[in-house]
């Protein structure tokens, strides 16, 4: 790796921290609304899989040594062992998804605009993949079926994170253009 690829880390690792900070408490889910989802798909997109998924596992470490980090402004490896540390493990094959699309998308020719909707739908793939590691650890818990953990830690924030991942897929193709 290069400088200028620690430093992209770096920075993406301290875009995920604010967007964790960014947080919406629901009454029907323990589960808290965040810009996370946002952050990881834009930081696999724009840097790769393997680069996108090192600035995931650097956040991840900062917060396992205990800075509050996490949604809610929490940390620690209580943080990742809880309810919703799953969905904070699962960030990093997540950012590892979405990058190892990206980078057979865009690398066959530069962004451009008819890669926005190919970029969105390698997100959807991410995101099922965070879903999936959220749900299980959830499950697992809380000691919930797969119907109730679904219907309150995955469909409530469907539409919240397609959107999120819209805007992600039109930033990122932005953002690596205008690296390239």
């Amino acid at each position: 790796m290069k400088t200028r690829d620690y430093i992209l880390c770096g920075l993406f690792t301290a875009v995920m921290c604010i967007c964790a900070f960014i947080t919406i408490p629901l009454f029907f889910t323990p589960i808290v609304f965040t810009l996370q989802t946002f952050a990881v798909s834009t930081a696999g997109a724009v840097l790769g899989s393997k680069k996108g998924a090192l600035s995931i596992i650097i956040y991840t470490l900062i917060g396992i040594c205990g800075l509050p980090v996490f949604s809610s402004m929490t940390g620690g490896i209580g943080a990742l062992a809880g309810l919703t540390g799953g969905y904070i493990w699962g960030f990093i094959p997540e950012a590892f998804v979405c990058g190892f699309f990206a980078e057979r998308l865009f690398n066959k020719n530069l962004p451009d605009r008819k890669n926005i909707l190919r970029l969105f739908l390698s997100m959807i793939v991410g995101l099922i993949v965070v879903y999936a590691c959220g749900t299980m650890q959830y499950m697992a818990i809380s000691n919930v079926s797969f119907k109730a953990a679904i219907l309150s830690t995955v469909l409530p924030f469907i539409p919240f994170d397609i959107v999120k991942i819209m805007l992600s897929s039109v930033v990122s193709l932005y953002v690596k253009k205008y690296m390239a």
